[in-house]
């Protein structure tokens, strides 16, 4: 068996990392599309919620569960294909006026998705101490 270092082990193992990096980049790239399809779009190059689609990527790096990383790694890919298809549509002249709404929709939901994720940990977290202190 092969050890690996501390650092990896923090990240909850090798394949963990690897997929919550995965997870990064792809939120990232979503991060930049949307910012893309905003500007160009709307004409707006100020937008707050723009670096909204960073924090289920935060999340998965604080959960550390390969599963949900697979997860999220799968819904980044099919909202950066629909930025990807929104930002070709803008280019190409098919769509005049942008609505951002369905892209909103779909990143908030994502959004609220990962924040249901972490409190549902924490709250495993919290009840896996107080039984562990009451079985002392």
């Amino acid at each position: 068996m092969q050890r690996h270092g501390r650092m990896v082990s923090f990240f909850g193992g090798p394949y963990v990392l690897i997929a919550n990096l995965s997870v990064l980049l792809m939120a990232c790239i979503v991060v930049v599309q949307t910012e893309h399809v905003v500007r160009v779009g709307l004409k707006v190059s100020n937008m707050p919620l723009i670096l909204m689609p960073l924090v289920p990527a935060i999340v998965a790096f604080v959960v550390r569960h390969i599963a949900l990383s697979c997860v999220y790694l799968s819904i980044y890919i099919v909202i950066s294909g629909y930025l990807f298809r929104n930002m070709w549509l803008i280019e190409t002249g098919a769509i005049k006026k942008y609505n951002v709404r369905y892209t909103l929709l779909l990143e908030a939901s994502f959004h609220i998705f990962a924040l249901i994720c972490v409190s549902i940990y924490f709250l495993v977290v919290v009840v896996r101490k107080i039984l562990e202190l009451k079985n002392r």
